[in-house]
């Protein structure tokens, strides 16, 4: 691995990770910076509240089982093995930045393991809902570092405000889509076929199948909330802490030979 001279570049990854683990604690006087993620999130896990919170929480914590995360490995070495090939051709003489093929590498992962979506995003840029995902994220991060953004008002009107409007309302109607026509197909008994082709129960056929003690499952809005919680909270966060991992080896090569 060549030896890197600049740390990965900074996209408040980690910063998001604190964000969420806290997402419980909030206080009042900090709503105002949640509520910056409520335009994408909706009443996602870590802005939601009280009952919904909880009863939410109970639905999502099967997905998390072991047996359920073990197949995904593979999509992970799949999407991990496009990057290392694009790596190869590259010439290892010099410094490299990877925080954008680890950014890409773990959007691509969490695509497919969030509802099968193969975006090609690694190889090519051309995917719109990959596009809209990375724009939202990058107007999160501006309403931040300008802090008459923080404020729904100025920033609703602003022509910021209009690209962020623009890029969820895509995110959502993409969301809305797959939901419907995974719903679809599961009324139709095609699911079946489908995972043994995929080898794996993707987040959203969790979502679409877990139920509470009543038998009432997740509506369609809440799914799309719980999809986009876990594209934004897993891509950006995962990809900066590869990247300092691997930062931090490139300083010091004598690790890598351990």
């Amino acid at each position: 691995m060549a030896k890197e001279e600049t740390p990965p570049q900074w996209h408040y990854g980690i910063g998001w990770s604190l964000i969420f683990f806290d997402c419980q604690k909030i206080e009042p006087n900090a709503d105002f910076i949640y509520n910056t993620l409520r335009p994408w999130l909706g009443d996602g896990l870590p802005l939601s509240k009280g009952k919904k919170w909880s009863r939410n929480r109970r639905l999502l914590t099967p997905g998390f089982h072991f047996d359920i995360l073990k197949p995904y490995v593979s999509v992970f070495s799949e999407s991990t093995k496009i990057m290392l090939d694009k790596w190869a051709s590259i010439d290892h003489s010099k410094s490299i930045e990877v925080q954008n093929s680890i950014s890409l590498m773990t959007l691509d992962t969490l695509l497919k393991c969030a509802f099968s979506y193969k975006s090609n995003c690694q190889t090519t840029e051309e995917d719109p809902y990959v596009k809209s995902v990375y724009q939202i994220t990058r107007l999160i991060e501006l309403r931040f570092l300008f802090p008459l953004y923080l404020s729904d008002w100025i920033f609703n009107i602003s022509y910021h405000g209009y690209q962020s409007k623009k890029a969820c309302d895509f995110v959502h109607n993409k969301a809305r889509q797959v939901i419907a026509d995974r719903r679809r197909a599961l009324s139709f008994g095609q699911t079946e076929e489908n995972e043994n082709k995929r080898r794996y129960l993707d987040f959203l056929d969790i979502l679409l199948s877990t139920k509470d003690e009543d038998g009432n499952g997740l509506t369609d809005a809440e799914i799309r909330d719980e999809v986009d919680t876990f594209m934004f909270a897993g891509h950006d966060t995962t990809a900066s802490g590869i990247s300092w991992i691997l930062y931090n080896l490139a300083r010091h090569p004598e690790y890598q030979e351990m």
